[in-house]
């Protein structure tokens, strides 16, 4: 009963969060993070908690989560309720391919070419999903990855939402995974 409960007032929270969010009273502002604020052990504290609801094979970097956040290769945006000093509810990391263990069945003919950069799968909190939030998130680090110079974005994402960017945007598949769709793939900057 109470799980059942808690469900029931996380869903009452989410429903709160995406109702104000359609009434205008919660705006969703995206910034790229400073190596300087991204060292305060306040704010590593506050993002930590958001990865930690990542499920935990989505947790690319959780040995050396704070070296990863702190290091001044790593690429690093926020999303913020109200403005660029409010509350942190999401974000996106990554940095050189290179710097990254990539699973034996992934073969990528950029690694060892300093040309792309990594992004780990986006956070966010709870109550924050489908409110474009992630999207928001991903076209602030493309165009971060891009004025460093990236030629390639790589990541894993589903098949479905891979092959939604593979028509909109110059996406393309590198290795397909199954049964789990959960697909390792490019895009040109």
């Amino acid at each position: 009963m109470n799980a059942v409960i808690s469900f029931i007032k996380l869903r009452e929270k989410e429903l709160r969060i995406q109702n104000e969010c359609i009434l205008d009273n919660l705006k969703l502002i995206t910034s790229i993070e400073s190596v300087k604020k991204r060292s305060d052990n306040r704010f590593i504290s506050k993002i930590f908690s958001i990865y930690d609801e990542m499920p935990k094979p989505l947790q690319f970097t959780r040995i050396g989560f704070t070296d990863s956040v702190k290091n001044e290769n790593t690429v690093f945006v926020s999303i913020r309720v109200g403005d660029d000093d409010g509350e942190i509810v999401g974000f996106g990391k990554g940095g050189p391919l290179e710097g990254y263990s990539l699973p034996k069945e992934v073969s990528d003919e950029n690694y060892g070419q300093s040309n792309t950069i990594f992004l780990e799968p986006i956070s966010l909190k709870m109550g924050y999903w489908g409110l474009e939030g992630g999207s928001k998130l991903r076209k602030l680090f493309y165009e971060k990855a891009r004025s460093n110079g990236y030629k390639y974005l790589t990541s894993f994402g589903l098949r479905d939402v891979i092959r939604e960017r593979v028509s909109k945007e110059d996406a393309e598949f590198v290795t397909m995974f199954d049964p789990e769709h959960w697909d390792y793939y490019r895009i040109k900057l």
